[in-house]
């Protein structure tokens, strides 16, 4: 009933215990979002240093397959970068990818948007549970997309993730604790 009254009296005191719990919850968010905004940004590289190569290349004349080189990676078994260079209508002239027995060619809106743009980073899910950091830039002559797994990335993800809550919790916990401790002294 005291607390009504508070509330509608317009009395609102937010417990010091509730705003510490606060606090160390905003801060816990602010951590894991950062720092996997940080890993989800890294994952785009090596890919836009070899896209731009590639596009160096083949503006200055270098062939497809030359660019690609002879390397094969399998999408859904390797971690390894892959690169295909298609044609101005996104069709594959040569990859080192490999998915299912084709090229890796992401949808055609991915063209469109780099048609537009110029250039596009996005993460690339070809099949279930498989996903790719892929960056598409624009040649003279078509496109250039080079793609890398993002399972290493989605392990880090998943162990940031454990850390922060065992992190939260233990702040919770300090919070709580702390309080009851301070009330006990004074309850004394």
């Amino acid at each position: 009933m005291v607390a009504a009254r508070r509330l509608v009296g317009g009395d609102l005191a937010i417990p010091g215990w509730l705003l510490l719990a606060a606090l160390v919850t905003i801060l816990a968010g602010t951590v894991e979002t950062g720092w996997q905004q940080k890993l989800r940004h890294d994952a785009d590289h090596p890919q836009l240093e070899t896209a731009q190569k590639a596009v160096q290349r083949l503006d200055g004349g270098a062939l497809p397959a030359a660019v690609v080189g002879s390397q094969r990676v399998d999408l859904v078994t390797s971690r390894d970068p892959w690169i295909t260079v298609t044609d101005s209508s996104g069709l594959p002239l040569a990859s080192s990818g490999d998915l299912f027995g084709l090229p890796p060619i992401p949808p055609s809106g991915v063209f469109d948007y780099v048609r537009a743009h110029g250039h596009d980073q996005i993460t690339w899910q070809p099949a279930e549970g498989v996903r790719h950091a892929i960056v598409v830039d624009r040649y003279r002559g078509g496109f250039v997309v080079a793609g890398r797994s993002l399972s290493v990335v989605e392990q880090n993800e998943d162990t940031l993730l454990r850390w922060v809550v065992i992190g939260w919790l233990a702040g919770l916990a300090t919070v709580a604790g702390g309080w009851a401790l301070l009330h006990r002294r004074r309850a004394a």
